[in-house]
């Protein structure tokens, strides 16, 4: 069964005369023509554009509070290694050491001692 005779919204004819005078009509099958109605589209495009640079907006106030936060950490990070001796410092090196290492023990260990000192 042809396809493109049992539906005709996909059918298109190309009439052919050939030499003795017949006339041939040759059928094939066509994908549907997508039409834009570009009077809806327009104003579907400006509602889509608000809201990406809204979310543009959106996101880079996220952004510049996380750098703030960041900042501010920073800030408070520098004061209280001010604040801390350098033995203590170390220990904190070592426990962090002991700890990437998975040596649980060892972490607990210099956990203590840098209460201890504190």
């Amino acid at each position: 069964m042809d396809m493109g005779l049992t539906r005709p919204h996909l059918r298109r004819a190309r009439f052919c005369f050939s030499v003795r005078g017949k006339r041939d009509v040759n059928f094939w099958i066509r994908s549907p023509k997508i039409s834009i109605n570009w009077g809806h589209f327009a104003p579907l495009a400006s509602k889509w554009e608000d809201s990406v640079i809204d979310n543009i907006d959106e996101e880079y106030n996220r952004l510049v509070e996380h750098f703030h936060d960041s900042a501010t950490k920073a800030e408070s990070l520098r004061a209280a290694k001010r604040r801390l001796s350098s033995k203590i410092l170390e220990l904190i090196r070592q426990r962090g050491i002991a700890r990437a290492a998975g040596n649980y023990r060892q972490t607990s260990e210099f956990a203590k001692l840098c209460r201890e000192k504190i």
